[in-house]
């Protein structure tokens, strides 16, 4: 943590100096006055559009700035912005859903589809029965703490030696629950790594893409990740420290107790989580407050409904997120609760895509508030 902080503060301080008081204009405020800029542009009466994960935040902000250009929007894999007013619920708020994600869905789904669909659903000796959904849970607990003691060496022919660490594979176990139709191919790896193979394993985690072929000014990978943090602190900038916390120190031990609450509420994706929410403890003791941030509510009159879209296994933006916007925004909204595994709603569902192509092409608007579809197919079907 200690370096990860301090390359934050730098990062930050770089900034400052680069760049001056642009930070204070990179909130989502601003990117919805931007939206609403390229709207007319383009010369359209309404904003039409299909907003995910992030991009429902600027959305939600956009359509309670300009409730009188509001076409036909969809919000899918929506983000509830009154809980990301807060002090680290950017990376903290979904977490509880990372871990039912995991353990219901990639481990549970895979016992479900049996040993010929999902390789961790094979004993790891022919002697052993097939394992249960809690045999695989301990499993992947006792790697994961086997990682904190020692990381596994492994080695892939375009890059050489790699290290599986324990960070690397927690991250990489966030990433796999966000997307089912890779389930396949990362039970595969997982596996391989438990009979003490790293090969498949290395290569998901390979990161080496430097390319001598290209110029030196290519922007870097890393630049991407700056821009989060600077639109995700400056969001939250006016959320204080809780009662008790030294805010002489920007709270570091706040964010230490954070980590630890993180981890014990879901190992996986902690760190990666935690780390994009470590920057902002640097953010109000090097800039000053941001130009405009919106605080109103989220209930105003739309010149036409918004509809949602919420996934109950979403491990980054849970179904509550939709259902607590839907109860804000009350007839101005409607909400398809998608039954399915992954993040936003590519768990592919007939029932899902029916009523967003019946609203986006012909302003089709269901009557119910809340309508409940299910994926098509189970996860270890797709490949």
């Amino acid at each position: 943590m200690l370096v990860a902080d301090a390359m934050n503060e730098a990062v930050f301080k770089a900034c400052k100096v680069k760049y001056g008081d642009v930070a204070g204009m990179l909130t989502t405020t601003f990117v919805a006055r931007d939206l609403e800029q390229i709207r007319q542009a383009m010369a359209e009466d309404q904003l039409n559009g299909y907003f995910v994960s992030y991009g429902t935040l600027i959305g939600q902000i956009y359509i309670n700035m300009f409730p009188d250009r509001v076409g036909r929007l969809v919000l899918d894999g929506a983000i509830y912005s009154r809980s990301y007013r807060l002090l680290a619920a950017f990376g903290s708020a979904g977490l509880d859903n990372v871990t039912d994600s995991f353990h219901d869905g990639f481990l549970g789904e895979c016992v479900a589809a049996g040993p010929d669909k999902c390789a961790l659903a094979q004993p790891l000796r022919p002697s052993d029965p097939l394992p249960t959904k809690q045999d695989l849970i301990d499993t992947m607990q006792h790697l994961l703490a086997q990682l904190i003691q020692r990381p596994v060496p492994g080695y892939i022919n375009s890059s050489g030696p790699v290290i599986v660490t324990y960070s690397q594979l927690t991250t990489l176990l966030l990433m796999a629950v966000q997307d089912p139709f890779a389930w396949g191919d990362s039970a595969t790896a997982l596996h391989d790594l438990l009979l003490g193979n790293a090969t498949l394993v290395s290569q998901l985690l390979d990161t080496w893409d430097f390319d001598p072929s290209l110029p030196t000014s290519t922007p870097a990978d890393h630049a991407q990740v700056e821009m989060i943090m600077l639109v995700v602190c400056s969001d939250q900038y006016d959320s204080p420290l809780p009662a008790g916390y030294d805010v002489e120190t920007n709270g570091e031990l706040w964010y230490l107790d954070l980590w630890r609450r993180m981890t014990d509420q879901a190992e996986i994706g902690a760190d990666r989580n935690f780390l994009l929410m470590l920057a902002c403890r640097h953010w109000n003791s090097t800039f000053d407050a941001p130009k405009e941030v919106y605080r109103g509510d989220l209930n105003h009159t739309l010149s036409n409904p918004v509809l949602l879209i919420g996934t109950t296994y979403d491990p980054a933006t849970p179904l509550r997120n939709s259902r607590m916007l839907l109860k804000e925004m009350d007839d101005n909204a409607r909400l398809i609760a998608h039954h399915g595994y992954g993040h936003l709603s590519d768990d592919k569902s007939s029932c899902t895509n029916d009523i967003i192509r019946s609203y986006l092409v012909n302003g089709t608007v269901p009557e119910q508030p809340e309508m409940p579809c299910f994926a098509d197919q189970k996860p270890y079907s797709h490949t």
